[in-house]
């Protein structure tokens, strides 16, 4: 009598043999996919150590600038501020002062002296300290007329400097410019002086203005168009803002959301006989105007308002 095999023995038997092939052939497999996450994991780290080594050298650059920045800015006020660090003559001082006959007064035709900072501040790009440098000489326009062009020249980029001392104080609205000793009065003439000497100064060799300044321009134009609308329209804007907005489009370029009654508007109330010289200059006002003379515009205009 046969003996039945056992459910063990079945099993037994039917369980595949596992080879030491099978083994390392599972081995390799196993070891295939860890190199793959492994290169995997080498290239995410190269590419964050990349973009950290970039985050550091820009970092190191911007420090950079601004040390030599502040070093070229702070130059000519140390040289003009040594004198200054002894208010008590010595003996020797006091006598050789007496013996010396005053200085004559300085004439109102010498060259400025805040003509050295202003060239440091158009080289350097510092359009916010030049609207500083030009609010606090204020008093003085003539100086700063004969100064700021040529200033303006010296800069490498001297339409986005010109934007950059700008500011946005276009967006505030003119109740406060009505307010008595409201600062945007003086800012907003010392930006209607700075598009009036740009005009002046750069416009010998033609206005070369970047792309990105080109839309950054036209954005604030059209951001200055909707305020005035906003406020009644062009009929009801005053003579500064006028002036301003006009000599911005002319140094800028005129967005086609203008319209010509617009243009002719802010000609009308801006008084153009006191910025004729720059508006002649414009490369983009003259366009827009097709067969009409400046001169005659501006003439015409004056008689009827």
């Amino acid at each position: 009598m046969k003996e039945e095999p056992s459910d063990d023995h079945i099993n037994l038997v039917q369980q595949p043999t596992v080879t030491k092939a099978d083994e390392i052939i599972k081995s390799v497999n196993e070891l295939g996919s860890l190199s793959n996450a492994i290169h995997a994991f080498s290239r995410r780290y190269d590419e964050l150590q990349k973009h950290l080594n970039f985050i550091q050298d820009a970092i190191e650059t911007k420090q950079q600038e601004y040390q030599q920045k502040k070093k070229l800015l702070l130059a000519p006020l140390t040289a003009q501020t040594l004198p200054c660090l002894s208010n008590e003559p010595t003996a020797t001082e006091d006598k050789d002062d007496k013996d010396k006959k005053p200085p004559p007064a300085a004439s109102s035709s010498s060259p400025s002296r805040s003509l050295p900072e202003l060239g440091y501040l158009c080289k350097m790009m510092c359009g916010r300290s030049l609207r500083k440098h030009i609010l606090s000489n204020l008093a003085d326009l003539e100086k700063l007329r004969l100064e700021v062009p040529s200033a303006l020249k010296s800069g490498p980029n001297p339409s986005k400097l010109v934007l950059d001392c700008m500011g946005r104080f276009f967006v505030q609205g003119k109740k406060s410019f009505n307010k008595e000793n409201s600062p945007l009065i003086s800012v907003r003439k010392a930006c209607v002086l700075v598009l009036e000497c740009f005009l002046l100064g750069c416009s010998e060799n033609g206005i070369q203005i970047d792309p990105a300044v080109k839309a950054e321009a036209e954005v604030a134009a059209i951001d200055w168009r909707k305020r005035i609308v906003g406020e009644g329209g062009f009929t009801k804007i005053d003579t500064m803002d006028a002036r301003a907005l006009l000599l911005f489009l002319a140094s800028f370029g005129i967005p086609a959301v203008f319209t010509m009654k617009e243009i002719i508007d802010l000609v009308r109330f801006s008084n153009p006989r006191e910025i004729s010289d720059a508006l002649r200059l414009s490369p983009f006002l003259l366009p827009r105007i097709p067969g009409l003379c400046l001169d005659i515009c501006i003439i015409a205009l004056d008689a009827f308002s």
